[in-house]
């Protein structure tokens, strides 16, 4: 990349690459149709591109003082900047629909919420679903760079959990653009052909290319935004399920993406606390719920065969994994999976899944394995020390800080998340909307997973129905969960969070 370019600001960057991607449902819509979608992705690309260009000739010369509050900054400018700006043209192209309800939209793809947002208005053209899952892809993208090269430096996004505060803006005062372009360099690989190989796949187990591309760009970035409405609407589901949930593993521990991001000194990944608390709770999750059915009939004659009961398993493996990494999508055989756990109600379990979430600095969203790891660790090692006081926890440095510092910093976020969140519930309900639509939408937008409202009630919310003010508060919920409130901490108050 041109050191010209790497000296403009992090967000003319951002709307630089924004605007040239909207050249990509123009040429889709070109092709194989409707011009009338193509013409305003292509004309508002451009025209965005001349703005930007504008900006970055403005901004040349601009030198911030502080070069990592200037990109912790930018980055959290750009959830606010870039979806009023990839709203345009989708405005453009369907005039029809309200600008606000776009925004929403443009929101919760790039945040990787994945709201489904027009169900139940006029189907979109192909090219509008390409482009939301390309917002979300891209999205997803941006949070891994800014994660390991942005907020971790800060000891934020998780990073605060593992590292000492010295180690806070450590290395990003020098060359602060090189250095994401380094980490965009180590990420990209692997995203990108995770990406590509999931497509090839989708397509090889008969999804058409549209879906089978959007599927694949919807599961790398836990968006989970589907133009068929999920796993279900495909034409081979139980093989394309198997090839998402080898993806979906990627989203549970930044180390999948190499050494880029955030390093965990002192343990080995089998010893990795986010990997093994995840697979110690689908496991046990999908064991108690499918070992319920067997208890349930214990006392009758009933007969279950080979087939079902493997169906049922499936689905409890598959989208309890979904869903704690936020991904929201759901198997082909939940349906029977419900029906064989005997629950009245097993989507909560779903629910309480997708808010503790997956890795920190991945995709996912949530609370985050590793701060649910830090406070479990802590909640161990004091019953420990009630049978022994004498006992030493050991295990090492790592070890240690998570269950001290980190178990500290991880209780902190909760209580803040959860403030936020009760907070919004209130506001939401003052508003006028009702408690059982007020609930679901709250714990959607924090934990960034839009597919909870299809569990959490029996009538779906319409989306586009809530007022301007309901949407409002909602994308700033899906912002605040998808950057972490304790990074606008930083940003209002840096002084006291680097203390």
């Amino acid at each position: 990349m041109p050191r010209a370019i790497l000296n403009l600001p992090l967000l003319v960057i951002l709307m630089g690459l924004s605007s040239l991607t909207m050249y990509v449902p123009a040429a889709h819509a070109a092709i194989v149709g409707p011009m009338w979608v193509a013409r305003p992705f292509f004309y508002g690309g451009s025209i965005l591109l001349i703005c930007t260009a504008m900006l970055a000739i403005a901004t040349e010369n601009y030198r911030p003082r502080d070069v990592g509050t200037s990109q912790l900054l930018a980055f959290v400018g750009a959830f606010f900047v870039l979806p009023p700006m990839l709203a345009l043209p989708f405005h453009q192209a369907m005039p029809h629909l309200s600008f606000v309800d776009i925004w929403f939209d443009m929101t919760s793809a790039l945040t990787t919420t994945g709201f489904d947002t027009f169900a139940g208005q006029a189907p979109l053209p192909n090219s509008m679903h390409l482009w939301r899952a390309l917002v979300g892809w891209m999205g997803g993208l941006l949070i891994l760079v800014g994660a390991g090269r942005i907020l971790a430096p800060f000891n934020l996004g998780g990073a605060e959990i593992m590292n000492a505060k010295s180690t806070a803006q450590k290395g990003i005062q020098r060359n602060s653009s090189q250095h994401l372009v380094k980490g965009l360099f180590i990420i990209f690989p692997v995203y990108g052909t995770a990406t590509v190989l999931l497509w090839l796949g989708l397509i090889i187990s008969g999804e058409t290319q549209l879906t089978a591309f959007c599927h694949a760009l919807a599961t790398i970035s836990t968006s989970g935004l589907s133009p068929v409405g999920g796993m279900a609407g495909t034409n081979s589901p139980f093989l394309a399920e198997m090839l998402v949930f080898i993806v979906l593993a990627l989203t549970l521990s930044r180390r999948f993406y190499g050494d880029s991001i955030m390093t965990t000194e002192g343990l080995h990944w089998v010893k990795d606390p986010e990997l093994r608390l995840a697979a110690t709770v689908i496991v046990s999750i999908c064991a108690l719920m499918f070992s319920s059915h067997f208890l349930a009939l214990s006392q009758t004659d009933a007969v279950y065969g080979i087939l079902p009961a493997l169906g049922a398993l499936w689905g409890f493996l598959f989208t309890t994994l979904s869903f704690m990494t936020t991904t929201g999508f759901i198997s082909q055989h939940w349906p029977m999976a419900q029906a064989w756990s005997g629950l009245d109600n097993p989507s909560l379990i779903l629910i309480a899944l997708a808010i503790i979430g997956g890795g920190v600095a991945t995709t996912a969203g949530g609370i985050k394995l590793l701060r649910a790891a830090a406070l479990f660790t802590q909640v161990s090692r004091e019953l420990d020390r009630i049978i022994l006081p004498n006992s030493v926890g050991g295990r090492g440095k790592a070890a240690r800080q998570l269950r001290r510092e980190g178990a500290h910093l991880a209780w902190i976020y909760m209580m803040l998340i959860s403030f936020l969140m009760v907070f919004l519930l209130l506001c939401l309900s003052l508003i006028g909307l009702n408690f059982e639509n007020s609930m679901p939408l709250t714990l959607a937008a924090f934990s960034n997973t839009g597919p909870l409202l299809s569990l959490s009630q029996e009538a779906a919310i319409a989306l586009v129905d809530l007022s301007i003010l309901e949407k409002a508060l909602l994308g700033l919920a899906m912002i605040l969960g998808r950057l972490e409130v304790l990074a606008l901490v930083a940003v209002l108050m840096p002084q006291a969070w680097q203390a």
